[in-house]
């Protein structure tokens, strides 16, 4: 059974229409992305995400068919995807969570359940050592006081996103979400903040008693990257 551009995009927007972290949404739609490409599909086709999908008859097709490709088809997918071996990896790691959905939602075996990640090449793995780099706490002290030369508001936000990045080892994306709201900063002794990470997971980080001590909560923005 050959698989159509549209049907296989009904049961894609599907699953993406699962996720519900925009982030999470966008990086699932790259690897399936990357995966119409191996099946001669455009990603430009993508189809308007489809609800009920279990009784869609066009993403049931798609389902089956993809099933019915051989593991030598998925291996070579695998091995000829482009890019550093950490974005391949993701590759092969988004579209396995894809196959594990759709064979659970249509009681098929999922073709990819033995497919293993793609091994890193010596290239890649000298790439990688190169691109490990670990600031000094020194380091870290010079960029803030950088930070605290700028003049009024801008340098007070600046050091305090940079206090809070390194202090709380967040991400980019959760301190840039990060909202007032969600900062206990009155408590010397005990400041914290709310984080809201992948897939709406939701944790909560002591702040070091430097972090806190920024101009950051006297702020009246609503959010910490917002002034």
């Amino acid at each position: 059974m050959s698989i159509t551009a549209d049907a296989y995009w009904r049961l894609a927007g599907a699953y993406l229409a699962t996720r519900t972290n925009p982030n999470t949404r966008a990086a699932y739609r790259r690897d399936l992305e990357a995966l119409a490409l191996a099946l001669g599909f455009d990603p430009s086709d993508a189809a308007s995400p489809t609800f009920g999908v279990e009784d869609d008859p066009s993403a049931r097709s798609a389902a089956v068919a993809l099933a019915a490709l051989p593991a030598h088809w998925w291996q070579r997918w695998r091995d000829e995807l482009p890019g550093r071996v950490a974005s391949r990896r993701r590759r092969v790691a988004g579209v396995r969570a894809f196959c594990r959905w759709w064979a659970r939602i249509y009681a098929l075996q999922s073709p990819v359940v033995d497919l293993g990640p793609p091994s890193a090449e010596p290239r890649d793995q000298e790439r990688a050592l190169r691109e490990v780099v670990a600031l000094a706490q020194s380091e870290v002290r010079r960029i803030c006081d950088a930070a605290a030369a700028l003049p009024g508001p801008l340098g007070a936000r600046t050091r305090a996103l940079i206090e809070v990045l390194y202090g709380c080892g967040l991400r980019a994306s959760e301190a840039t979400a990060l909202d007032l709201s969600l900062c206990a900063l009155d408590d010397p002794d005990d400041p914290y903040v709310e984080v809201v990470g992948k897939g709406g997971r939701r944790r909560t980080v002591a702040v070091p008693r430097r972090s806190s001590s920024s101009p950051i909560a006297t702020q009246p923005a609503t959010g910490i990257c917002s002034i």
